[in-house]
């Protein structure tokens, strides 16, 4: 059963990296024409549906592979570069040409919540796919998104690490008065590739071994089991004060909504 899950995903381990490698150049080649000035930093509709879509559709596509039917999984990233594209295109459009001001703000919220959009759809397509059914079964919707978010999460710490090791080297050779290291690694065009590789790197590794994905995911599970009955508890204390204090602080608050949330 080991040999067979490890035939079944190593072998994709050669597309994560390239997919990753071309994300990370295409990045780096994005950055420096807005560091230029040239297209398409000249338009920012085109700028920013780039971005995004160069930020996400890879990670899609690398942690789709092996589990999700190829070809669906080429026209599911097909479609959700259209969607990305077209977001942020209006985005642009609306807060550059409508609005006349500057999107900081909206950029990071129309990324956090596409973001969010990407992951729920991810995981309804992946867990369709196993099931081979319209809608999955609840368990294996529990089992995709759980492993998805660990993923992402482990994958970001293997980013994490790979960078601090680099750093440590740096302050090592800079002991001995070498600061070719620093010069490497703070330079764009080995910062983005490496980063998208080892990113790449870090999903493979938790696909390859998902004991270590349940291992983690039964960790976090059980912490949460124990904040529960703080929940239980404020979630109450909320409901029995709400007849009492009434509507009003609420709609006075302004985003009450989002505080419930």
């Amino acid at each position: 059963m080991h040999e067979q899950r490890t035939f079944d995903v190593h072998p994709y381990l050669a597309a994560r990296l390239a997919v990753g490698l071309v994300q990370g150049i295409a990045l780096y080649l994005l950055i420096e024409a807005d560091r230029s000035k040239v297209w398409p930093a000249t338009e920012p509709m085109v700028r920013e549906a780039l971005w995004n879509a160069l930020l996400f559709i890879p990670l899609l596509f690398q942690q789709g592979l092996g589990i999700i039917r190829l070809p669906r999984l080429l026209i599911w990233c097909g479609v959700a570069v259209a969607v990305v594209a077209a977001l942020s295109g209006y985005g642009a459009w609306r807060e550059l040409t409508v609005r006349g001001v500057g999107w900081d703000g909206s950029r990071f919220a129309l990324s956090v919540f596409m973001a969010a959009g990407l992951f729920i759809s991810q995981a309804l397509i992946e867990g369709g796919d196993i099931d081979r059914r319209f809608m999955a079964l609840y368990p294996t919707h529990f089992d995709v998104a759980w492993k998805m978010a660990l993923q992402l999460i482990l994958a970001a710490l293997f980013e994490g690490a790979f960078w601090l090791l680099l750093w440590l080297g740096t302050a090592l050779f800079e002991l001995l008065g070498l600061s070719f290291l620093r010069h490497l690694i703070t330079h764009n065009w080995f910062a983005w590739p490496a980063t998208a590789l080892v990113v790449a790197g870090g999903i493979h590794l938790t696909d390859v071994q998902p004991s270590l994905v349940r291992g983690m995911r039964g960790v976090v599970l059980a912490l949460f089991s124990w904040l529960l009955p703080l929940l239980t508890l404020l979630a109450a204390g909320f409901l029995a004060a709400l007849p009492f204090a009434g509507l009003h602080p609420l709609w006075h608050f302004g985003h009450a909504s989002g505080e419930m949330l």
